[in-house]
């Protein structure tokens, strides 16, 4: 068997690279304080020179964790590295919404979809939002858009909300 020093007192390209791979397998199999211990790791033998994708999986495994505050800063820092993300705006919208913070969710959605208009999670969210501020109208034209987009989970709320 081989295995890789992880140590950070002497680290490789091999050890940037297993700890990398650890950590989106610990990721995978919901060990989610693992995964981030590896990532924090990896920030570190990078000096902090890491990219968006980066701050995406790290925010995975916060979010999953149910650490929101933690997952929003990361999910800012991969929006400062790539801002037109649609995919990263819509996951800020997520946490948002965990944190019960709609306007800046609703806010986020919008860029997102301004950015990808095609997205149905983001059509689906927004509805969400939509129906947490009481607009139920507006939320279910969310959620018809979702559908048309070939969102395979808001038939539930189309039913729960919007009556067909």
């Amino acid at each position: 068997m081989f295995f890789v020093n992880l140590s950070i007192d002497s680290p490789t390209n091999e050890t940037v690279v297993a700890l990398w791979e650890r950590g989106n397998c610990k990721l995978q199999i919901m060990l989610y304080d693992d995964a981030i211990a590896d990532f924090d790791r990896y920030y570190t033998l990078l000096n902090a020179q890491v990219n968006d994708l980066f701050f995406y999986y790290r925010e995975q495994a916060k979010f999953r964790k149910g650490d929101y505050v933690s997952a929003l800063d990361d999910i800012k820092q991969a929006l400062r590295l790539a801002p037109s993300n649609p995919i990263y705006m819509a996951e800020e919208a997520a946490i948002y919404i965990r944190l019960e913070d709609y306007d800046s969710a609703i806010n986020s959605l919008q860029k997102a979809i301004e950015q990808s208009p095609e997205l149905a999670d983001s059509h689906r969210l927004l509805g969400v939002c939509q129906v947490r501020k009481g607009n139920t109208a507006a939320a279910c034209q969310s959620f018809h858009k979702a559908k048309e987009l070939g969102d395979t989970v808001v038939d539930r709320l189309i039913q729960q909300y919007c009556g067909n």
